[in-house]
């Protein structure tokens, strides 16, 4: 009972933390499209481009 009450100054000492218990971490194909996007904005050329998309396109 004691551990139960403990969570919720926990959780208002660090919201993110309290909010999620769990640790994530996205896949590469997940985090690929951001990682394009950000070289789009930056200019990259489009070798480097099509590069990236034939890493998330490949099965």
């Amino acid at each position: 009972m004691a551990k139960q009450r403990l969570k919720v100054p926990n959780a208002a000492n660090d919201p993110a933390r309290g909010a999620n218990q769990t640790t994530r971490t996205p896949d590469r194909r997940g985090k690929e499209p951001l990682f394009i996007r950000s070289l789009t904005a930056m200019g990259a050329g489009e070798d480097h481009l099509r590069s990236r998309i034939r890493v998330v396109t490949e099965p």
